[in-house]
C-alpha cells in the first residue's frame, strides 16, 4: 500500500502510512522496487522528501536489476522530463551526497548506453534537421552516435547541412563530436561552425 500511494504522489498518506509503522524499505517481490523507487519514477518529490526524512528509506536498496533508485532517477533524465520528476531526482540526489551521486550518474550512463540502439531514421532526420523528430528518438534511447547505410555519424550528417539546432540537440544527448566517416579521416569541416570532425 505504502508503494502505491508513493507512486501515485499522495504524499499526506505516505506520511500517515509510516507514521503509523509502515516498512519503508518494504520492496515489491517481483520488481525489487521499494516505496522509494515508486516515488522517483513517477516525478513525485514530496513523496521522496517524505520517505527520506520522516522514514529514513535505505538509499542504498537494489532493485532486481541491481539499481538503486537514484540510478533510475539519473536514467530517467536521459528522457528529459519535466521539472516536477527532475526536482524529484534532485531533491534524492541532496540526500545521497556526493559519493552516491558520483557512482549513480556512472551507473545510470551505462544503464542507458545498454539500451540504445542504432537508428538509421535518426540519421535521415539529423540530415533533414527535423529536430523534433529525431528528439522524441533519441528520448526512446536512439543512439546520438547512430550511423547512416554508408557509415556516417548523425552528428556529421547534421553538421555538413548546416542543421546547428539538430547538432545541438546531438550534443545535448551526449553525441560523439570526435566521430568520422567510417572511411575516413578526421577534419574540422569550416561550413559547420561548430567544430564538429567530418571527412575529409
Amino acid at each position: 500500500i505504502l508503494r502505491a500511494a508513493a507512486a501515485s504522489g499522495f504524499a499526506e498518506i505516505v506520511y500517515e502510512f509510516l507514521r503509523a509503522g509502515a516498512d519503508v524499505n518494504a520492496a515489491d517481490p517481483k520488481t525489487g522496487q521499494t516505496a522509494l523507487h515508486a516515488a522517483l519514477a513517477g516525478g513525485h518529490e514530496r513523496c521522496v522528501w517524505t520517505l527520506i526524512s520522516v522514514g529514513g528509506a535505505d538509499l542504498d536498496v537494489l532493485d532486481a536489476a541491481g539499481q538503486t533508485a537514484l540510478v533510475h532517477g539519473y536514467a530517467m533524465l536521459w528522457k528529459r522530463p519535466d521539472e516536477t520528476a527532475a526536482r524529484a531526482v534532485a531533491t534524492l540526489a541532496g540526500a545521497a551526497g556526493a559519493e552516491r551521486v558520483k557512482a549513480a550518474r556512472v551507473s545510470a550512463h551505462r544503464l542507458v548506453r545498454t539500451m540504445m540502439i542504432n537508428s538509421r531514421v535518426l540519421c535521415d532526420h539529423a540530415a533533414d534537421g527535423d529536430t523534433n523528430k529525431l528528439r522524441a528518438l533519441l528520448m526512446d534511447y536512439a543512439d546520438p552516435d547512430s550511423k547512416s547505410e554508408s557509415g556516417v555519424p548523425a552528428l556529421c550528417l547534421a553538421a555538413r547541412a548546416g542543421h546547428a539546432d539538430t547538432v545541438s540537440v546531438l550534443l545535448d544527448f551526449e553525441a560523439d563530436v570526435t566521430a568520422a566517416d567510417a572511411e575516413g579521416e578526421l577534419q574540422r569541416d569550416s561550413r559547420c561552425g561548430c567544430g564538429v570532425a567530418t571527412r575529409l
